[in-house]
């Protein structure tokens, strides 16, 4: 909340909005980002002092002495003219906002949004005063600052966005309001840009449930809203939906079922245009298209003025990689390549360049072309800085780009020739040959078929003047989506199909007591049951041997089983992590509001020599290093009528008996065994 300033400050503060006024006027340089800040702040509380105050125009009084106050400025023809304080206002915020975003870093972007929150959380300042101020502070999320709203205060990045939505909310229900603006439409356009705001921050801290739960929120806000408020109910029910549906195409949290009910809930608000748009990409299916290449770019650059030597070009894309290793930077030949686990799929450029656009097929955003979707957790980010102008796929005349005929080695290839990744295999053969390679990759694996999509950007003084991204590149890579989207699709197929998305979507995390619970309930909610109900047994076994398979290759299944619904809840797991001179198999981790939770996971083989003590020795060693106090042992029990290991233990029981009473001290300890025998009994049969 913003106050209106005591009696001994109005004056100073006047004092510091002329300073500022002078300032500009004189064409000084005002890049002190914080007294900016406090600058706008100033003026919002010295301008509800003025309007409790005023005596007229200009003139307030101050306890018993009055004062006359003006501002110098310009009309719209550059005319000199007197204002009040209120009558300066656009010009003050305006010119605050334009000193602000060539100086703004990540903590005084920090103290802005605090600023803003508290101005429109202050019900005694007008709508359209604090709708001037969103005008201008839209301005600062430009493409470079974006990235700041993601690294400030989860509460407050949230909050601000909330407050945002309610400011506009606020100034559309007031019939008399619509008349003080030139264009309404704008204002249902920020009111989405604002919906997608809110979704890129959840998206970045990989809380996927977060994102679904906010969109649903606002159709229940929107329910709830009182009859006579005017509002373009059309076209506000069909942004929500339309985002509901395309954020859950995306990341399949929900199944179609589920979606519709909330579409059928809402359908009566839609034109019958809108109505049939809405039902058409709610039954998106991609096996009804298909695609084939698709390529995004800026407008084509003017190499006019421009020196071709000092063009620096970049390659980006990500790729899935098996192994864990910490981030990796290299140079080949005056070329530096860098590679970066992604933590979230904001790092990935095609993702981000693509989820801004906001380009959709059906409903499906075109941001699920990304490599990275679903694949969080084992992706990494490559970037490739080539120190001169490589453009293999065009040539410059006066000044123009001229695009190569590639059509003779498309026609040896049978398909697309992107000269950039042969470009990239040739520089991935040779990190091979010289051992610079950060991950084991074989040789065969090494082709254009490795990298899907790419981007291409060209800067020249440090601005980038063109991009262009390439996806869909290889032949397969339609069909991969497909896949990886009915894969998804297949994860609501549960014998109970409400339990597992329930406790997902509606299980609270607010500490390290709450999320050793959630773990351990994630791990018997989709591992336990798929091992010991849904037949994943099987494929714990080496059929061929008809003995279990390794813990290395049970971790790597189990995993499996677990990342994408860890992922939409916005949990990091990690496989084989170092710690205590050893290697966790499982490490959970949780951030909230810069609060990071973490469970370690020991997976043991019930037959292993040191399976019944593991999880006060081994465990508690990896926790100590790694964790908090909180560890779950998750142990495989394979003996039966095929196997007669462990010998000392006659049954689950026994063994989670001995476990039970192991002691562990100040350290919490909660075992699962699971049972992984061929000879169980189908739960069909029963």
């Amino acid at each position: 909340m913003i106050y209106h300033c005591r009696d001994k400050d109005f004056l100073n503060n006047i004092n510091e909005i002329n300073s500022f006024i002078f300032a500009k006027t004189k064409h000084q340089e005002i890049n002190n980002s914080e007294r900016l800040i406090k600058l706008l702040e100033i003026y919002f509380s010295t301008l509800l002092y003025y309007r409790a105050n005023t005596k007229g125009k200009y003139i307030v009084q101050i306890k018993n002495q009055v004062f006359e106050v003006k501002f110098g400025g310009t009309n719209e023809k550059g005319e000199a003219q007197t204002l009040d304080i209120n009558e300066a206002k656009d010009s003050i915020i305006k010119s605050i906002f334009k000193h602000l975003i060539p100086a703004i870093q990540i903590q005084s972007f920090e103290n802005l949004q605090r600023c803003i929150t508290s101005i429109l959380e202050t019900n005694s300042i007008d709508t359209i005063d604090k709708l001037i101020l969103l005008n201008e502070d839209e301005t600062i999320f430009n493409g470079v600052n974006d990235n700041f709203f993601y690294n400030i205060n989860e509460t407050l990045a949230l909050n601000s966005v909330n407050e945002r939505i309610k400011t506009i909310y606020d100034f559309l229900s007031e019939k008399k309001n619509h008349t003080q603006i030139d264009n309404i439409e704008l204002l249902y356009n920020k009111l989405d840009w604002c919906f997608k705001l809110y979704l890129k921050n959840c998206i970045y801290r990989n809380n996927l449930v977060e994102g679904l739960k906010f969109i649903e929120n606002e159709l229940d806000k929107f329910d709830n809203t009182n009859e006579e408020i005017i509002l373009d109910e059309n076209k506000i029910v069909f942004t929500i939906l339309s985002r509901l549906i395309s954020f859950n195409l995306l990341f399949q949290l929900k199944s179609k079922e589920q979606i519709k009910e909330f579409v059928d809930d809402y359908v009566e608000f839609l034109t019958p245009e809108n109505s049939k748009i809405i039902y058409e990409n709610l039954n998106f299916n991609p096996n009804n298209f298909s695609l084939g290449r698709f390529d995004i770019g800026l407008a084509e650059p003017n190499f006019d003025n421009i020196y071709e030597d000092e063009i620096i070009t970049f390659l980006t894309f990500s790729i899935q990689i098996d192994d864990d290793f910490q981030n990796f930077e290299t140079t080949i030949d005056s070329i530096e390549i860098s590679f970066r686990k992604i933590t979230s799929l904001i790092d990935d450029s095609i993702f981000y360049l693509l989820f801004n656009l906001d380009l959709q097929i059906n409903g499906m955003p075109l941001a699920v072309f990304s490599d990275a979707v679903g694949n969080i957790h084992n992706t990494y980010a490559i970037e490739i800085k080539i120190p001169n102008f490589y453009h293999p796929d065009f040539s410059i005349e006066n000044n123009n780009i001229v695009y190569s005929d590639f059509s003779i080695e498309e026609a040896k290839r049978g398909g697309k020739f992107y000269p950039h990744k042969d470009f990239i295999v040739e520089l991935f053969l040779k990190m091979k040959s010289d051992i610079e390679l950060p991950f084991d990759l074989e040789i065969k694996n090494i082709n254009s078929n490795l990298v899907s999509n790419y981007l291409v950007a060209y800067l020249y003084q440090g601005i980038n003047i063109h991009h262009q991204a390439y996806t869909i590149t290889n032949f397969d890579s339609y069909f991969r989506v497909k896949n990886k989207y009915f894969e998804r699709i297949n994860q609501f197929e549960f014998e109970e199909p409400s339990d597992i998305s329930d406790f997902i979507f509606n299980s609270e995390i607010l500490n390290h007591k709450q999320f050793h619970e959630f773990c351990f309930s994630l791990l018997r909610k989709t591992v336990k049951k798929s091992i010991e109900l849904g037949g994943l047994h099987k494929n714990l076994w080496d059929a061929e041997l008809m003995k279990p398979i390794s813990e290395t290759m049970a971790q790597r299944l189990l995993f499996n089983q677990l990342r994408y619904l860890a992922e939409i809840k916005g949990i990091h797991i990690s496989r084989e992590t170092v710690s205590a001179n050893g290697s966790l198999d499982f490490f959970f981790q949780y951030s909230k509001d810069g609060k990071t939770l973490r469970v370690c996971v020991e997976l043991k083989n019930a037959h292993h020599a040191k399976a019944d003590y593991g999880n006060n020795t081994q465990l508690i060693e990896y926790i100590k290093d790694t964790g908090y106090k909180q560890g779950i042992y998750l142990v495989l029990w394979y003996k039966g009528e095929n196997f007669e290991e462990p010998k000392k233990y006659s049954s689950m029981g026994e063994l989670q008996e001995k476990l039970d009473g192991n002691p562990t001290g100040i350290y919490r300890i909660k075992n699962l065994i699971i049972d992984c025998s061929l000879d169980k009994i189908s739960p069909s049969r029963l």
